[in-house]
């Protein structure tokens, strides 16, 4: 069966080391999706005093090559004016994700060294496993810089 993965199928893949591979918090995992966590990489105050940042996951993905995934905003901060910097996620992509939030509040991660639940992940499983994967096809973005000691 192919589409959007349900909190069964999700919770089915993590125990197989599989979607999120470190970093899980089932207190993230919603009805078809998980809240990813992110902190900080860099930050930019314009001149007329908005917040861009440039943020990477907590969590580690290890996307098989059955799945893709895309990423949404958490509405509570589209209703702030936020808006990101997304892509869609490539079956075999390995790594923690980064992006950019544009017009973000710094009092969100003011006084807080924990990462915080920023965006929405959606896992979709497809009819097949692919041919060549992200790794094999492009893979320039993994970014596994991070200190991932449990793997």
């Amino acid at each position: 069966m192919f589409g959007v993965m349900t909190d069964k199928q999700i919770l089915k893949y993590i125990k197989e080391h599989k979607l999120i591979a470190v970093n899980f918090k089932e207190k993230n995992l919603t009805p078809n999706g998980y809240d990813l966590s992110a902190k900080i990489v860099n930050f930019t105050r314009l001149e007329d005093g908005k917040n861009n940042f440039k943020v990477m996951t907590d969590e580690y993905l290890k996307i098989p090559n059955n799945v893709v995934a895309r990423m949404y905003l958490k509405s509570r901060y589209c209703r702030k004016g936020v808006w990101g910097s997304f892509g869609f996620i490539d079956a075999g992509f390995e790594g923690a994700l980064e992006f950019t939030l544009f017009n973000f509040p710094i009092e969100e991660f003011a006084g807080n060294d924990n990462p915080i639940p920023l965006v929405q992940i959606v896992f979709e499983t497809l009819n097949e496993e692919v041919i060549e994967n992200y790794s094999k096809r492009s893979g320039n973005f993994q970014f596994t810089g991070l200190d991932w000691a449990s793997l």
